[in-house]
């Protein structure tokens, strides 16, 4: 069909894909005017982008954002909670993200807890100073926590032994398939969404060629750059959106995680074990040893300080303050102690320390859309979960 007011071809539709007018009211109105105002109406007939096809192909890039940034988040969310203390806590798991300034971290919402059965007292969650020595127990600490990067995002674990031993979360260290699959797919519709948008482009330059009305070429032709320059920009991100893809497909596991230390150096896990109950990961690295941070197996009463170490969006080795807030019991099977001491994406797999530099738990848990309400595994667990790998 041709638009009776551009004279643009295409498809059956009721709106038109060039100028956007609606053919039903275009007609009533057209029938509604004299000739001669319909004559000066069509001399002055309008080009503008078609805000259905942008606002499709904006929905789509925001879809795929969403999913690519989503299998790389850095926290991983309670979907509800306890409603006693002594009552299991069910989570869901999210990747931890590397730094990407350009892009944005879509809020990715999960259901909120009812009811919280151990409130936040009032803390200070002031950051640390963290330049300082190995002069004190918290700097030490500080010394023996990691970096860890891998093709699909970024965390953090630390020393348990100076037998080269790195603990931190299984979710940092081992990719989800079936979140790979839905980027796929969703990469997939964001294609044909830009290859519908390239046909549209095709068919103004097509009608371009067959106006001789000097306005009305102007006009198609300002449409011609603003969808060029809307494809352009998003055809950019879906290139690198997919060479993300390709990274993680083609990484060569485990060679391609790589732990670097407060110093600098960076080396690879040559051996991964990971635990069937809880979160968490170990790490054997070659040639490396570290002077560790010792575990505290005691319990510590709510309101006891305690500092969070982690690599939070890519600021490597940051010290947090805050305090305990309770004991939760995790999956029926251990242990997580609360805290408000801040755990940002990049904080997973770090240490929760007490005021002595000893480690208390593995950060892992964060309840989304709050603050304050942080969870980590405790360090009993850890011990418990790998038996005879880490040296005493």
């Amino acid at each position: 069909m041709q638009c009776p007011k551009c004279g643009f071809q295409q498809v059956e539709s009721e709106i038109c894909e060039a100028c956007g007018i609606v053919f039903a009211k275009y007609e009533e109105r057209r029938s509604s005017i004299t000739p001669e105002a319909a004559l000066d109406t069509a001399s002055d007939s309008k080009i503008a982008p078609n805000p259905d096809k942008e606002s499709y192909v904006k929905t789509m890039i925001i879809v795929v954002l969403a999913i690519a940034l989503g299998l790389m988040a850095g926290k991983v969310y309670f979907e509800k909670s306890a409603e006693s203390p002594d009552a299991p806590l069910e989570v869901v798991q999210q990747q931890d993200a590397v730094s990407e300034p350009m892009l944005q971290e879509p809020n990715i919402s999960f259901q909120q807890p009812t009811e919280a059965p151990y409130p936040t007292p009032p803390g200070e969650n002031n950051p640390v100073t963290v330049n300082h020595g190995s002069s004190n127990s918290i700097a030490a600490a500080r010394n023996a926590t990691v970096y860890i990067e891998t093709p699909w995002g970024s965390g953090s674990g630390f020393f348990v032994d100076n037998q080269g031993h790195v603990i931190t979360n299984r979710h940092v260290v081992k990719f989800d398939q079936a979140k790979l699959r839905t980027f796929r797919q969703k990469l997939e519709e964001l294609e044909n969404a830009l290859e519908k948008e390239k046909k549209i482009i095709k068919n103004l330059k097509e009608r371009l060629e067959k106006v001789t009305d000097e306005p009305l070429r102007e006009k198609i032709t300002n449409a011609i750059r603003a969808k060029e320059d809307h494809y352009n920009k998003y055809d950019r991100l879906y290139w690198k959106l997919q060479e993300q893809r390709r990274n993680i497909e083609y990484s060569d596991y485990p060679a391609a995680i790589k732990v670097v230390t407060l110093s600098g150096q960076e080396f690879t896990a040559y051996e991964i074990d990971y635990s069937e109950n809880f979160d968490l990961a170990l790490l054997t690295l070659d040639g490396f040893s570290q002077e560790p941070i010792k575990p505290n197996f005691r319990r510590l009463s709510p309101g006891a300080t305690v500092y969070s170490i982690g690599n939070p969006s890519g600021l490597r080795h940051t010290v947090t303050a805050g305090i305990i807030s309770g004991y939760r019991t995790y999956n029926k099977v251990g242990t997580v102690i609360q805290t408000d001491a801040p755990i940002n994406p990049g904080n997973s797999g770090g240490p929760l320390i007490d005021e002595q530099g000893h480690v208390l738990g593995v950060n892992t848990m964060i309840v989304n859309n709050t603050e304050g309400i942080g969870f980590a595994i405790s360090i009993k667990d850890v011990w418990d979960e790998f038996p005879g790998k880490i040296a005493p």
